[in-house]
């Protein structure tokens, strides 16, 4: 389990530019339908769930089919975090180095912690267009859904499998939140945060379930709702740090909370 202790019931993504006359993308709208998340629509335009929750004043990841969402334009801001690099940002966010260091005026690559930057999306359309989903499970090396497998096959092996995919989504919460490391393997790693890493099953070959379930969590599929932290109540009833956690979902013998 978890040692302290987006994403959202998840709904493909119908959407289209509003285009000026030159062609510019000024905004952005999509509306809602199954298989959609606030974390999937985030990548597909290279910005992130805070400011997609921002621009349209949402207080929670929930998503209802239907619902109309405006995406921020013109890039978004981003803090500098130890460990950070052009290459790793360019990677993560599908843009190019040389583009990041164009929209910031930098001469050199040396980055510092703290350092604001500008991220612009380098993609435009000419028309009514769908966006394409820039990230997922194939988007990530086997490496790491296979080490998002082995600490869900640890982590939540025997429960539901929503509760599998729940745990996933969790991890990578974390990753995109600032609190914590923002790399799959730092998450997971971090020193006294998963019981799985301190007692080796870590390393355990992961079950096909497993596999499917990282995959579903990389996909967008968070039954958690956005939790960053999961604990079974029945192994940590008295812990004062996670009771006070506001819980946004219940499955099978796994609390989940922000």
């Amino acid at each position: 389990m978890m040692r302290y202790g987006k994403r959202v019931i998840t709904t493909a993504l119908v959407g289209f530019f509003v285009i000026c006359g030159t062609g510019q993308a000024l905004a952005a709208q999509y509306t809602v339908q199954s298989g959609d998340s606030l974390y999937l629509i985030s990548r597909k335009f290279n910005t992130t769930v805070d400011s997609v929750k921002n621009t349209n004043g949402l207080s929670s990841t929930y998503l209802s089919p239907g619902q109309v969402l405006k995406i921020p334009a013109g890039g978004f801001n981003y803090v500098v975090k130890s460990g950070d690099t052009l290459y790793l940002l360019g990677k993560r966010y599908g843009l190019s180095v040389a583009s990041i260091k164009s929209n910031n005026g930098l001469t050199s690559d040396y980055l510092y912690v703290g350092q604001k930057l500008v991220l612009t999306g380098t993609s435009s359309s000419s028309g009514n267009t769908a966006a394409s989903a820039s990230r997922g499970a194939s988007s990530y090396p086997r490496s790491e859904v296979m080490l998002l497998a082995r600490l869900i096959n640890g982590e939540s092996r025997g429960e539901p499998y929503e509760g599998q995919v729940a745990v996933g989504a969790v991890v990578l919460n974390r990753v995109d939140s600032s609190k914590f490391p923002n790399t799959l393997s730092g998450v997971i790693y971090q020193p006294n945060e998963f019981s799985v890493v301190l007692d080796g099953q870590i390393n355990l070959a992961p079950s096909a379930t497993a596999i499917k379930a990282a995959e579903d969590a990389l996909n967008g599929w968070d039954p958690s709702n956005g939790s960053l932290y999961y604990w079974n109540p029945a192994k940590a009833p008295n812990n004062k740090f996670l009771n006070a956690k506001p819980i946004l979902a219940r499955i099978g013998n796994h609390v989940f909370a922000k």
